[in-house]
């Protein structure tokens, strides 16, 4: 399941920002901009760090940006199983090799899972979490869903299924552009790195330990999100002590590309009251 560090992203990604850590046998891409406290940024399934990038162009002027390809994702090797649980390992290593004490970390699906992993394995290295479109896990049916693709994969091949995939996730007001780009990176993946990286999101059951996770969080689901709807937002709050809920319209699965003004807003906003040093919008 292994694939070249220099893999093509897509017209628009910057290549020459990304640096490789090799850690538990993975060469792992990141990036690292910015300056100021620490956001570390982590994506969904099939996706890469660039599906970051307008919320990266909205914060790197007054934070430090950490985002990472996952595991068989983008520029990183999968040369062993994925899991949810080794890529939060990763992402530690990553912040212990930046220099990083503590962040703010954002992950969107999979990403969510990730970072909640991150804050129950070392709680000093996550200050607040952003955990946007994700879910608790333990829902039934898992094997089925994983088998169901599987099949898919097999007979129609990873590009015509990255089509079915990125379109059942994003809202209709999406722009081809952004849908196409991240079909992309999906067909991009080798099919057992996919398949390994699902079947360990549909084994999460994170319902009797959320309730450890000890720092600010604030929860985003998109309004129209099918994968994992309102509902597993709310049973998302309910489990995690004084964290908060908004709903983003006009957005599904990828709230942060379908609308990623109201992303960001919600985001800066939080950012802003955890951090009184952080700049407020212009009052003009």
């Amino acid at each position: 399941m292994n694939r070249p560090a220099n893999v093509a992203l897509g017209a628009s990604d910057d290549n020459t920002a990304i640096q490789h850590l090799h850690i538990d046998g993975e060469d792992i891409a990141y990036i690292d901009r910015g300056s100021g406290p620490t956001l570390v940024l982590i994506h969904s399934l099939g996706g890469t760090h660039s599906m970051w990038d307008e919320t990266i162009a909205a914060f790197e002027g007054s934070h430090r940006i950490l985002a990472w390809d996952a595991i068989g994702h983008g520029s990183s090797t999968c040369r062993n199983e994925y899991s949810i649980e080794r890529s939060a390992r990763m992402g530690l290593a990553l912040l212990a090799h930046c220099g990083v004490e503590s962040a703010v970390c954002l992950g969107i699906s999979m990403g969510g899972q990730t970072a909640m992993h991150m804050a129950l394995l070392r709680p000093q290295a996550v200050s607040a979490l952003v955990l946007a479109d994700t879910s608790l896990g333990g829902r039934p049916g898992g094997p089925a869903r994983v088998a169901a693709v599987r099949r898919e994969v097999d007979q129609y091949g990873m590009e015509a299924f990255a089509k079915s995939y990125v379109t059942s996730r994003t809202a209709l007001g999406t722009s081809a552009a952004i849908c196409d780009r991240y079909a992309r990176w999906v067909s991009a993946m080798p099919p057992g790195a996919y398949l390994s990286t699902l079947a360990s999101i549909v084994a999460q059951d994170l319902r009797s330990c959320a309730g450890r996770i000890a720092r600010p969080t604030l929860i985003i689901v998109g309004a129209e999100d099918t994968s994992t709807p309102v509902e597993a937002a709310q049973e998302l709050q309910a489990a995690i002590p004084g964290s908060e809920l908004h709903v983003i319209p006009a957005a599904k699965h990828f709230s942060n590309l379908d609308n990623p003004k109201a992303f960001n807003v919600l985001v800066a906003d939080f950012l802003r009251r955890l951090d009184v040093s952080f700049p407020l919008p212009s009052s003009d």
